[in-house]
């Protein structure tokens, strides 16, 4: 049980691996956000994806079809006769849900938020000391607890698809985007305080084109348009931009293709070194040891302010990305460059 976030499910894969691993036979599903099930549907380690219509369910009108739809979504987990629930979400809804399975092992964090503790019976002891833990090890730590022999390394399977790679192949020509080293950029994130400035991300993409002779491309939601546009609006070199055209499967596609990618704090990025992609992210408010790209192949970047992180949405000074400078995100995109030449 992993609605939302983005990054959160993407962190949550090699828990996945291990059930599967360790329980090959068994009937695996996932409770999933709509806006994050694209990510999961057709994974060869998953027989079912229950979509969790939060979004639907919100508000203030419709009450008696909410009811009646969430009512029906509890049929609907007690109908899968679960024996067990690992809830990665660790909240009090979370919790509630994984308790209205009627699975007789629910497994969750001790320390869940929200007293959301209260429906496990199986709980993951907090670790002990202050040392950040990564996401990644602590969705690990409850499969430790199950007693699962874990791969000497987390697998983040990726379920792309030939359907989503042909996409990519096509729009990418499309663009004329091929014959060169390929630079995606993702340059947005759910906080504002986590996106590097619109005028550094032009700058970059400038050097990127014109030394590097690499290719451009911007990858992001809809709602990402606007950014993008203003963003590419300040370049003078040319570039491109999917931003609102793709899936989540067909960006997974294009960033298959990347030479490097250059992103904020955002799921798209984890998503980029899940794929084994060439990673440079950029850090203020957040924690690269916490919510970080995992493995050690990226280059991280974070503001060395005695602020940060601090874990704000809202900040009245939100300058510590701008502590990232422009040489040194080139200079990151470069060394990928000639490492893949």
């Amino acid at each position: 049980m992993k609605p939302s976030a983005f990054g959160d499910i993407v962190h949550s894969l090699p828990v996945l691996e291990a059930l599967r691993r360790n329980y090959p036979e068994a009937h695996i599903a996932w409770v999933v956000a709509r806006a994050n099930a694209d990510l999961l549907t057709g994974h060869p380690d998953l027989d079912e994806v229950i979509l969790f219509e939060r979004e639907r369910w919100g508000g203030l009108t419709g009450f008696a079809r909410k009811g009646r739809e969430m009512r029906g979504f509890v049929r609907t987990l007690r109908r899968g006769r679960f024996d067990l629930v690992v809830d990665l979400q660790g909240l009090f809804r979370s919790g509630l849900l994984s308790y209205l399975t009627g699975a007789k092992r629910r497994v969750g964090f001790a320390d869940a938020r929200e007293l959301g503790w209260l429906f496990y019976n199986v709980r993951v002891p907090r670790r002990k000391g202050e040392a950040p833990v990564h996401a990644v090890d602590r969705y690990l730590d409850a499969a430790r607890t199950l007693g699962l022999v874990l791969s000497e390394r987390p697998v983040f399977h990726v379920a792309v698809g030939d359907e989503a790679r042909e996409f990519a192949r096509k729009a990418l020509a499309a663009e004329g985007l091929g014959g060169r080293p390929l630079v995606v950029v993702l340059p947005s994130s759910r906080w504002q305080t986590k996106r590097w400035p619109a005028d550094c991300f032009a700058a970059l993409g400038d050097r990127v084109a014109h030394e590097l002779g690499a290719a451009v491309l911007f990858l992001g939601s809809g709602a990402d348009g606007p950014l993008v546009e203003r963003i590419r609006g300040m370049m003078t070199e040319r570039s491109a931009s999917l931003a609102g055209s793709t899936t989540v499967k067909q960006s997974a596609a294009i960033l298959e293709k990347a030479s490097a990618v250059v992103a904020n704090d955002t799921g798209p990025m984890h998503l980029a070194v899940a794929l084994g992609r060439a990673v440079v992210s950029l850090y203020g408010p957040t924690s690269p040891e916490r919510t970080g790209p995992y493995g050690g192949g990226a280059r991280v970047f974070s503001s060395k302010r005695e602020c940060a992180p601090c874990f704000r949405e809202l900040c009245e000074d939100a300058e510590c990305m701008r502590d990232i400078t422009v040489d040194d995100v080139y200079e990151a995109v470069r060394g990928f460059l000639e490492k893949r030449s």
